[in-house]
């Protein structure tokens, strides 16, 4: 989003959107990781093991709990 648009690009304000004709998404671009994080187990994650991930689903992965 930038200061001109006020509605996200990626899913229209709806929070989600459809990725294929069978999956939804929740939205990356203005997920704002409101249900907290999660830790990645230590094993099979390779690079990203032990980091912490967004419980919403939206993808976003930090190395430090933020």
């Amino acid at each position: 989003m930038t200061k001109e648009t006020t509605v996200c690009p990626r899913c229209g304000g709806a929070g989600w959107y459809k990725y294929d004709s069978n999956h939804g998404k929740p939205c990356e671009v203005c997920c704002d990781h409101g249900r907290g994080w999660w830790q990645l187990p230590t094993e099979g994650y390779g690079d990203h093991a032990g980091w912490w991930c967004c419980k919403a689903g939206c993808g976003e992965v930090r190395e430090n709990h933020p």
